[in-house]
């Protein structure tokens, strides 16, 4: 299966709509329209009844999303190019590296200098990471597990922090030098 049910599709569609119909009726509508007005009535009834329906096709897309498959996975399709990444530096130098390896691969692409080839191997799925995991509890670790824990974690990400004493120490940029890791970063007052 390649795409979602058409129907669930559909569904998708019309519930916006009807939500923004709702939303512009309710906000922008029935605001303006003094409570003393017979008109404000009939218009709250036509704002509940759309919301009626919005709920009963929400229950649809619910029961025809779980009786209808979905598309497989982004990932597990045929490989057509790899390319090695280096992991050095920090997440900045990390994504500059990304995006130059990201346009040589879909240059050779479009110039069909390819070979598809199967994927092999059970596929591994990463969660979204939450705020709280970027704590980092304590300065008992290798050099190099905290120099690697804060430069993964530079901006755009939630940034890597320690608290202490009611601070909270927020690292925007590591760099290693020798033994020594040097920060930049911001002190917060949690208290």
């Amino acid at each position: 299966m390649k795409r979602y049910h058409p129907l669930l599709v559909s569904l998708h569609w019309l519930l916006a709509v009807l939500i923004l119909f709702s939303l512009f009726a309710g906000s922008i509508i029935l605001a303006d329209i003094p409570n003393d007005n017979p008109d404000k009535i009939a218009i709250l009834k036509v704002h509940i009844i759309s919301g009626l329906v919005i709920l009963i096709l929400m229950l649809l897309r619910l029961f025809v999303r779980m009786k209808t498959g979905k598309p497989v996975a982004i990932d597990t399709g045929d490989i057509l190019l790899q390319k090695t990444l280096s992991l050095e530096g920090n997440i900045s130098d990390i994504v500059d590296r990304i995006t130059q390896n990201n346009y040589d691969l879909i240059t050779k692409i479009i110039q069909g200098k390819f070979i598809q080839k199967k994927q092999s191997g059970k596929s591994t799925v990463f969660k979204r990471r939450q705020p709280f995991e970027s704590e980092l509890k304590s300065l008992n670790h290798p050099n190099q597990y905290i120099y690697n824990f804060v430069r993964m974690l530079q901006d755009p990400y939630p940034n890597a922090f320690l608290k202490i004493d009611g601070h909270k120490i927020i690292f925007k940029s590591a760099k290693i030098k020798g033994k020594n890791i040097h920060f930049e970063g911001v002190i917060e007052w949690t208290f």
